[in-house]
């Protein structure tokens, strides 16, 4: 894996453009001034104290429909390799790392970090399409204490363990998880087929899933619902169950969680 600094950054997603190795690579930064979110939201990254990077890869033994497969390999990965450095620095009572789909991690009801997967689809001539790239921007809450008020829930693997972490050695554990994961991934499917291992993929996605199972209280387009996350599709869309209905499948623009 190539690893590569830049002092500072507007966007980690956007500035990896002006990179081009077919191997997969990283860029990271410890000042990001404008990281973007999913749709038009934003990260605030707190300068000098915060990791942002993003992971460049070359997925061609996935199809385009099959690309969340990629997203839910390398979430699950980052879930456990904080989950992992967590422990190592907690004493009994070590918190829970989940999953938030669509693309946050939380620790409790607290956000460690967010996700971003921005896929690029390339070549399609008579509906035929190859996905030629994925670049997975990560931002990381790492030794921050304090945050703005206007964010509504954040914490740190400071605020958490109460220890100042080395942000360079936490790129290179989270650049190795997710190079596993990766390499795992096309080595998985190319043995057991795709089908096989999305089922694989997906149990432990489910299982790490914040909320999953659980009663609770949504919006769903605009309206509130009471239901329970029971799946997700292979398109990444999640499945509400919900009393005397039938289950609802819901992209990213049509529900939110009520907190």
């Amino acid at each position: 894996m190539k690893y590569i600094y830049r002092f500072s950054a507007l966007s980690t997603n956007t500035s990896i453009a002006h990179y081009d190795f077919i191997e997969p690579f990283i860029l990271y930064t410890f000042r990001q001034t404008a990281g973007k979110g999913m749709g038009t939201n934003s990260w605030f990254t707190g300068h000098g104290k915060n990791i942002a990077l993003s992971l460049c890869l070359h997925p061609a033994f996935l199809k385009p429909e099959e690309q969340f497969l990629l997203n839910i390999a390398l979430s699950s990965a980052l879930r456990n390799a904080l989950q992992t450095l967590i422990c190592n620095y907690t004493a009994a009572n070590t918190p829970q790392v989940s999953l938030k789909w669509p693309n946050d991690i939380y620790v409790d009801d607290k956000k460690l970090a967010g996700i971003l997967f921005e896929n690029k689809i390339s070549g399609c001539n008579n509906e035929l399409c190859s996905f030629s790239k994925s670049i997975t921007g990560i931002g990381l809450n790492v030794n921050q204490k304090k945050f703005p008020l206007s964010l509504p829930n954040p914490t740190s693997l400071y605020i958490i363990t109460k220890r100042k972490f080395c942000k360079k050695n936490i790129v290179h554990t989270i650049g190795s998880a997710l190079e596993n994961a990766y390499n795992n991934l096309a080595e998985g499917i190319a043995k057991n087929g795709y089908e096989y291992v999305w089922n694989e993929c997906k149990k432990e996605y489910l299982s790490s899933l914040l909320y999953y199972g659980k009663e609770r209280n949504f919006i769903y387009k605009d309206k509130p619902i009471t239901g329970k996350i029971v799946n997700v599709d292979n398109f990444g869309r999640l499945i509400i169950s919900v009393k005397d209905s039938e289950p609802l499948v819901c992209d990213i623009k049509d529900v939110k969680f009520f907190e």
